[in-house]
């Protein structure tokens, strides 16, 4: 029942039809609240609210929805803080709760307890502090909306090395800031990084010449001589965003050691004040 300009409210009594696997009433007129008897359909696979003018919190029933695969309830005008509760969604696939109200409570942790998540969007919510530490349980991911959130900070290191399955990443019109980690321009095909503060120099393959890949709006970015002149042939991709060239005061430190237990290898530049991290197949400097 998509589309169809129902109005009124979701009425208590649908908890009743408890044989239900799929509730899809997106872009209608419904308002209110949803009713916490939703939680009652415990075979429900697929809920989708989204495109209404619900309001209120969310029930923290709907942590009971076990089997739920997909929860879509962007486009509305839910408040409060995102539920605990969610972290009962031990089978769902897809979570999108874009563009509403919720409260500046952060990034929901309770995330990482959730490993089934493909695709989980959270744009347009002003959750505001930093990207969290939660990525080392969520390597399926494929796609996350984190835009128009209000987040500050570094993007995790840990994203770019525990997201290998992401094709599509939106942190755009954040306050972000500090270097972009080299995996994220490397997995993900679709990219959205524009209007933050970042800075330091992009590492990309040339496989990715032509992707999809945004970075306009950090004028603190830069990109290798080498690869300038590769941008201006590009039509949509990372390097069609007219990128400075990096300067050439970044050369691999000839007296480099190893960190002991890893496979790391540190050198700090006390006058430049730069920190040199080789991972074992490149070299990153960061401004400390």
């Amino acid at each position: 029942m998509i589309g169809n300009a129902f109005h009124g409210e979701i009425p208590f009594y649908i908890g009743g039809f408890l044989n239900l696997e799929e509730v899809t009433l997106s872009r209608n007129n419904l308002s209110g609240e949803i009713p916490s008897s939703l939680g009652l359909l415990r075979n429900l696979k697929v809920l989708d609210l989204s495109g209404n003018k619900f309001e209120q919190c969310l029930p923290h029933s709907l942590g009971n929805l076990s089997h739920l695969l997909k929860l879509d309830l962007s486009f509305n005008g839910f408040s409060c803080r995102i539920p605990e509760s969610l972290r009962g969604l031990q089978s769902l696939h897809f979570l999108d709760l874009s563009f509403n109200r919720f409260g500046n409570f952060g990034v929901p942790l309770f995330l990482r307890e959730i490993p089934t998540l493909k695709e989980v969007y959270l744009s347009g919510n002003f959750l505001s502090g930093v990207i969290p530490e939660i990525w080392e349980n969520l390597g399926g991911v494929e796609k996350l909306g984190f835009s128009e959130m209000g987040l500050v900070g570094n993007i995790p290191a840990s994203m770019g090395v525990h997201l290998k399955k992401l094709t599509y990443l939106g942190l755009d019109n954040n306050k972000l800031d500090g270097p972009v980690p080299y995996g994220l321009l490397e997995y993900a095909s679709e990219i959205n990084l524009e209007n933050n503060k970042l800075s330091g120099r992009v590492e990309f393959s040339t496989t990715k010449v032509g992707q999809k890949v945004k970075l306009a709006g950090n004028t603190g970015l830069c990109v290798d001589n080498n690869k300038v002149g590769c941008k201006r042939r590009s039509g949509d991709g990372v390097l069609g965003q007219q990128l400075k060239a990096c300067k050439k005061t970044d050369v691999v430190p000839d007296d480099a050691v190893v960190f002991s237990g890893t496979s790391s290898l540190l050198r700090f530049d006390s006058l430049a004040g730069v920190l040199f991290v080789f991972t074992g197949f490149r070299w990153f400097g960061y401004y400390v």
